[in-house]
């Protein structure tokens, strides 16, 4: 098991706690809307799901690697991270 430093904890607990579980599963849906894992709803468009998107990137503290995957649109990489937030993940 990948043990982390004691800063990576504190830097995600904040992010979890800053955003509610409703909107980490808004923006985990938005993720899968435009990676194609997840159909457009009825009444939303993947503009409306892009722009919320780019919105969390810089409305939010989250943690440099997954705010870093939203900045840059590596929204593959966003969805693995939120997954699995323990993985290294590749920059």
């Amino acid at each position: 098991m990948l043990i982390l430093g004691s800063q990576f904890w504190v830097e995600l607990f904040r992010w979890w706690h800053e955003l509610s579980f409703k909107r980490m599963d808004e923006l985990e849906t938005d993720l899968k809307i435009v990676t194609q894992q997840l159909p457009v709803p009825n009444g939303d468009t993947l503009a409306e799901a892009l722009r919320r998107l780019d919105a969390v990137a810089v409305a939010h503290t989250l943690p440099a690697q997954l705010q870093h995957y939203l900045q840059r649109r590596s929204y593959l990489k966003a969805l693995s991270f939120l997954e699995n937030p323990e993985l290294p993940h590749e920059r």
